[in-house]
């Protein structure tokens, strides 16, 4: 990574990695839960109905559909996460995050979040 050239450099390289972050975030969120509502209206669909054939493949196509996006929104809030961190080794005098258990506990969801969506597709994969 070349060397930014002042803080300012370094502070809106920061801020577009946390953007990424939230960005990243926001599309897991959105993903699952639109995979989640189209999964239970699949399984809410009548016994007898126009597509049979069709809805048993979306049942289970969708839990896969869901752990692979799962597993690669993970990747890359991991990229951004990681491009952040790589920043700290520029600072001299003003950090640019809360030091300490402070940043760990504010960046947890970063990976509890696709934990608990990847055993929520794994759980409704189990029989």
């Amino acid at each position: 990574m070349k060397e930014p050239r002042s803080y300012e450099d370094l502070r809106e390289k920061w801020v577009h990695e946390d953007d990424l972050l939230n960005h990243r975030v926001t599309w897991l969120l959105l993903s699952q839960t639109l995979l989640f509502a189209a999964y239970g209206v699949c399984l809410a669909a009548p016994t007898d109905p126009k597509f049979p054939q069709e809805i048993e493949r979306l049942v289970a196509v969708i839990p896969l559909l869901g752990i692979a996006l799962a597993v690669a929104v993970s990747a890359a809030i991991a990229a951004a996460y990681f491009a952040q961190r790589s920043l700290e080794r520029f600072l001299i005098a003003e950090p640019l995050s809360v030091p300490g258990v402070l940043n760990w506990i504010g960046h947890s969801s970063l990976v509890v979040y696709p934990a608990f969506f990847l055993l929520a597709w794994v759980t409704v994969l189990l029989p």
